[in-house]
């Protein structure tokens, strides 16, 4: 019982874990809190839903098309942000949570409340390991959660335009004195992050199926695995999110699965009252 309950709970904490490596690159690059994040997700799967089944397209072609709108939207979301004053962060804070909802009624007036059934390339036979069941699907999205992790860290580490996007985020006018396009780079940041968002939405879809509402409990979840991980951590979002998994599964368990919202909550409030910076998060030090 133990052991099944915990590879479920790791499974289910790199479900969380995908989505928080999104709202942390976009933390970590851009200085903004992304609660569109789920939304965003949610609208690039519904999209490529109807692209498979309206227009029959295959799996690859309708997710990589989905990416491209995760990309897009993202642009759209930072531009908007743009207008606002970059120090104003309660503003910016209030636009996030306002996209949230114009993009979740959007998407309610195209695609309605129905829940489908999404479609995945991955085999559906559970895998059986020592007695423990193991889905395909969870080892899929835990490899893509660790490639995507090692790929973000490379690109913002030992790319010129993770350096740059860096730079930016540290010391904006410094900067631009050097010649780095804040605006380029920040859309930038915002278009990656929303791609990872997209391949999140996607690969979750299948377990908990396609529907407007999928992605609100997993944001949750997702945010919270972010904060205990540390908020401008990428490995961080992938521990937060495996300890969240883990923990939240086995009070579900033995306790009772009506309580998992407000222990994520919980654990928030604990993990900024004792360690504001998470497991593997830092103070940002900025040079003067």
């Amino acid at each position: 019982m133990l052991p099944q309950v915990l590879i479920s709970g790791i499974a289910l904490g790199a479900v969380y874990a995908l989505l928080a490596l999104s709202m942390v690159f976009i933390w970590k690059t851009t200085g903004v809190l992304n609660f569109a994040q789920g939304e965003m997700a949610m609208v690039t799967t519904c999209f490529a839903y109807t692209a498979m089944v309206s227009f029959h397209l295959p799996y690859w072609v309708a997710f990589l098309l989905a990416l491209a709108l995760g990309l897009l939207l993202g642009i759209i979301v930072e531009r908007v942000i743009r207008l606002l004053p970059p120090t104003d962060f309660l503003a910016i804070i209030v636009v996030t949570i306002g996209a949230y909802f114009v993009i979740h009624s959007g998407a309610s007036l195209i695609w309605g409340h129905e829940v489908w059934p999404f479609p995945s390339p991955f085999a559906s036979e559970q895998i059986s390991l020592w007695e423990v069941a193991i889905s395909p699907i969870n080892i899929w999205i835990f490899g893509v959660m660790l490639l995507l992790t090692a790929a973000l860290f490379t690109f913002l580490n030992y790319t010129t335009l993770g350096i740059q996007i860096r730079a930016a985020c540290q010391d904006q006018i410094a900067a631009i004195l050097m010649g780095i396009s804040d605006k380029k780079v920040f859309s930038m940041s915002w278009a990656i992050g929303s791609v990872v968002g997209a391949i999140a939405g996607i690969l979750i879809a299948p377990l908990i199926h396609l529907h407007v509402f999928m992605m609100g409990d997993v944001l949750l979840k997702s945010f919270a695995a972010a904060v205990l991980g540390g908020i401008n951590s990428l490995p961080g979002a992938i521990v937060g999110g495996l300890v969240l998994g883990v923990v939240t599964n086995l009070f579900g368990a033995y306790i009772g699965t009506e309580y998992q919202d407000s222990l994520a909550f919980l654990i928030i409030i604990i993990v900024l009252l004792i360690m504001p910076n998470g497991i593997m998060g830092r103070p940002e030090a900025k040079r003067v």
